[in-house]
């Protein structure tokens, strides 16, 4: 697990704590409102409705089923959403069948009036709340599997946009966006409840994802969907319920008014537009967030790939280096220590000057220049007349190769540090390939279709030392002759060894 994820998940935990904490207080602090009688915690305002003792009880358990998830403690989780299911579910039930089950009074007694249909009990969207919240902790603590952190998050979306439409019902004056028909209304202080309920519950499914390993759960389309959709259906019942008085007063009048009739079958028709429109939009919305999560994904598994491709590289050119080396120690004994594999032009032979200016070589011209430069140079140097003929014989090869097989180059001569001659001949063929350059360099007669092959073993056995550095975009041969041939590096080491053990 890296860092990032580390950091990700501490973050996310700290989230869940936060608003398990803040929804506890807010529920123990109406709580205290009750107990003490203190109306400004019951209600915030005077013309709001006030928080129902069991709405800020279930607050409570709310807060310490978030704080349990994010300590691991599942039991604890597990109990509080089961009591909060068991408040929020029978209160549903009273709705649904018009029935008393107690529990609305059942540990106070309401003496708070203000835009309660029934004392003592909770809004219906908040019951339904609290039931959905329950319900999620309950599937989550007692299952097993990769679908549990969905419920969660579904839970979270939902909570979010009930308490986010009811919120926006209180600052705009829209007393539908929170009360369903003439049912009891929900509490500014329980709309903002439920956002911080709804934000713990979604920061709680994506960690649960990220603790199996998932950055980007599947989820999150649905979720954004679901939002959506609960906000269109909380905006279009607040529009119908705040459309139908005004519209009932106007049909009073419309019969006498042809025009007034289609303006109120106009207006009546605005709320369901509204609907579609929402709906429209909610599943544009999930729509947007799929797509954005698969372009997010594709991008991680380029950039995956992409590291692996990096790593394959960085694996491959370590191998070739290797190769390359143990090829070069191969070609250096085999030659006794003649050619030598240069890789970049800082492996060719130091030059102290340079003899002759650069020649031009083609299959018309430069072939013989090249050589009587070389020789001239030679003669200078008072090399033996056997070992000009060598050096001769060499850079003719090394020519014509670079003629033939290379497309033609350019060669100069130079004098080493040691007053060596030195030769070097450039082409601009595509240079000898690591299959063929064993047999190109140590091969009598062999050939290549790339720079050089031909009389290559004759240029071995005719100087001293020949520098070889090829690729791609060319191939550069260093002739190097001196006065005498030099000794074998084995005898060297051998001679060494020996003048140690003498001193020793």
């Amino acid at each position: 697990m890296d860092i990032f994820t580390l950091r990700s998940q501490s973050c996310l935990r700290s989230i869940i704590l936060a608003c398990g904490v803040l929804a506890a207080a807010l529920g123990l602090t109406v709580l205290t409102g009750w107990y003490t009688h203190n109306l400004t915690l019951l209600q915030i305002h005077p013309s709001f409705v006030a928080m129902a003792y069991n709405t800020a009880l279930c607050f409570t358990l709310s807060g310490a089923a978030l704080g349990a998830f994010a300590l691991g403690r599942r039991r604890i989780a597990l109990a509080s959403g089961a009591v909060l299911a068991l408040i929020g579910g029978l209160t549903l039930s009273e709705y649904l069948f018009n029935v008393s089950l107690g529990i609305d009074e059942l540990l106070m007694r309401s003496y708070v009036r203000s835009g309660i249909l029934h004392y003592g009990r909770m809004a219906v969207a908040t019951a339904a709340c609290f039931t959905t919240l329950g319900l999620a902790q309950i599937f989550y603590n007692l299952r097993e599997g990769a679908r549990r952190p969905a419920f969660l998050g579904i839970a979270g979306a939902v909570v979010l946009s009930l308490g986010a439409v009811a919120l926006t019902g209180y600052f705009i004056g829209v007393t539908g966006a929170y009360r369903w028909g003439q049912l009891t209304r929900m509490a500014v202080h329980t709309s903002a409840g439920f956002l911080v309920l709804g934000l713990g519950s979604l920061a709680g499914a994506w960690l649960a994802e990220q603790r199996r390993g998932v950055s980007r759960p599947r989820w999150l389309p649905l979720c954004a969907t679901i939002f959506g959709m609960a906000a269109s259906v909380s905006l279009w019942q607040a529009l119908v319920v705040d459309q139908s008085g005004n519209l009932a007063i106007i049909h009073q009048y419309s019969e006498a008014h042809p025009v007034l009739v289609q303006y109120v079958q106009t207006q009546s028709m605005l709320p369901y537009w509204a609907l579609a429109g929402g709906l429209s939009m909610a599943a544009l919305l999930g729509w947007t967030v799929f797509l954005t999560q698969k372009s997010s994904e594709r991008a991680e598994l380029l950039r995956v790939a992409g590291e692996k491709l990096e790593q394959r590289v960085e694996e491959r050119t370590d191998e070739l280096a290797r190769t390359n080396q143990a090829l070069q120690e191969v070609l250096t004994c085999v030659s006794n220590g003649r050619l030598k594999l240069c890789h970049t032009e800082e492996g060719l032979p130091a030059s102290r000057r340079i003899v002759s200016g650069s020649v031009e070589l083609s299959q018309s011209s430069g072939l013989k220049a090249l050589r009587d430069l070389a020789r001239n140079a030679a003669v200078e140097a008072s090399l033996p007349i056997e070992r000009i003929d060598d050096l001769v014989t060499a850079v003719s090869e090394a020519s014509m190769n670079a003629v033939v097989h290379g497309g033609g180059g350019h060669g100069e001569v130079r004098l080493s540090k040691d007053d060596r001659i030195q030769v070097w001949v450039r082409d601009f063929g595509s240079g000898i390939t690591l299959d063929h350059l064993p047999r190109a360099t140590l091969e009598r007669g062999y050939t290549t279709a790339g720079t050089l092959g031909h009389g290559f073993w004759l240029m071995l056995s005719t100087v001293d030392h020949l520098f070889l550095m090829t690729g791609p975009t060319g191939t550069t041969v260093v002739l190097e002759q001196g006065k005498e041939a030099p000794l074998p590096p084995w005898l060297i080491e051998q001679m060494n060894g020996d003048v140690t053990a003498i001193a020793a």
